[in-house]
């Protein structure tokens, strides 16, 4: 969906995609060590222009830029809230394409500030996600962020997939450090 939502902690910043973010995300999506996400032959120009239009249009998705904030401000990578349902959503397609950027904690802050969203501002009770086993980073960022393991199942090429999730109150107990999270710009269209 198209948003106007904001969120900041340390050096993170998470914000709306634009249009000028789109042929960095096709650069990075297009590379080939993107080795979890799911697997799309070379993206053309209009095929990310046409999925950012369809992106904005879905009223079950928040798709996010994550921003390292220092210096240079820089576009790192993205992340998106989908598949509302009920009191739920799915948390996930994080991709921090920008490998300076790599093993810096910005990862775990973009889902941390993601899960805050999910709860604070779009009021969901649960966030589910599915992680590769072997995406030892994600595992970590996302266990460190509070979700648990409640399952798992086995993707298409064989590779074990936990199934993990986390409730409102759980992640509001184990972070007590939320209120120095800035939140702005809750409107959606």
């Amino acid at each position: 969906m198209k948003h106007k939502i904001k969120a900041s902690y340390k050096n993170v910043l998470l914000r709306a995609l634009t249009v000028e973010d789109l042929e960095l995300m096709r650069i990075w999506r297009n590379e080939t060590q993107v080795d979890f996400l799911r697997k799309i032959d070379t993206i053309t120009p209009e095929m990310q222009q046409e999925w950012f239009k369809r992106d904005n249009e879905n009223i079950e998705c928040c798709t996010f830029g994550i921003e390292e904030v220092d210096e240079l401000n820089r576009l790192v990578g993205s992340v998106a809230l989908y598949n509302f349902k009920d009191k739920t959503a799915e948390c996930g397609r994080i991709l921090i394409g920008d490998t300076a950027a790599h093993g810096r904690g910005i990862g775990y802050l973009a889902i941390l500030l993601s899960l805050y969203i999910a709860f604070e501002n779009l009021g969901f009770e649960r966030v589910i996600a599915d992680v590769h086993e072997e995406n030892y980073a994600a595992v970590k960022n996302n266990m460190k962020a509070g979700f648990v393991v409640c399952g798992n199942h086995m993707d298409e090429n064989g590779l074990k997939v936990l199934e993990i999730a986390v409730e409102r109150a759980d992640f509001y107990l184990k972070h007590d450090f939320l209120s120095e999270v800035v939140i702005s710009g809750g409107e959606v269209k």
